[in-house]
């Protein structure tokens, strides 16, 4: 029976043991995770005070200009915006929201310009074309960015910077595009891979 309680003891000794270095682990560990922290937070204030990250343009010099042009040609009638994220313009429909994280891959998407009606309801989304847009990964993402524009019932416009453009021809192209999207003649179309 003495052996019995010795043993029974020397178990409750060990439990104890070990709940109370468990304990003390989980208090040591709160305080390092929080050190840890504090430290990074402290690393990234010092690499960002060294210039990390750089201030920039809003939008670069060609996307001013052609702003200017877009807002001169058609601010009597329409509402012209720049850097508009596509998440701006579209919601996901209910019952989808996580879907492989659409939200953010709408987020990604930025359109350069974005002509709206007077009630800011979307009309037509406008990329410029730099020679970032001859790669193959940026022309599939282009035809992403004009099926889900379509997919809401939104036109899409391209303009090669490479080529001198017409204003007149550009207002009357875009002019024809909102008249599509106002007679909603505009439907989302397959991608070819």
């Amino acid at each position: 029976m003495y052996s019995y309680l010795v043993t029974v003891y020397i178990y409750i000794s060990i439990i104890i043991a070990l709940v109370v270095c468990l304990m003390w682990s989980y208090v040591v560990n709160e305080k390092t995770e929080k050190a840890l922290q504090e430290t990074r937070d402290r690393l990234m204030s010092l690499i960002i005070g060294k210039k990390l990250i750089v201030k920039r343009r809003y939008i670069r010099k060609e996307e001013l200009a052609y702003l200017g042009y877009l807002e001169s040609a058609f601010a009597d009638k329409y509402i012209v915006k720049p850097q508009i994220h596509l998440s701006d313009m579209a919601d996901i429909q209910f019952g989808y929201y996580d879907h492989d994280n659409l939200y953010y891959d709408l987020k990604r998407i930025i359109l350069d310009y974005v002509i709206f009606d007077k009630q800011y309801v979307p009309l037509v989304g406008i990329e410029l074309n730099g020679s970032s847009h001859l790669f193959n990964n940026r022309l599939s993402r282009d035809r992403l960015t004009e099926n889900l524009l379509h997919n809401i019932g939104v036109e899409y416009h391209e303009i090669e910077l490479s080529k001198k453009y017409n204003a007149s021809e550009t207002k009357s192209q875009i002019e024809k595009k909102i008249e599509l999207v106002k007679q909603k003649l505009v439907s989302p179309q397959g991608i070819s891979a």
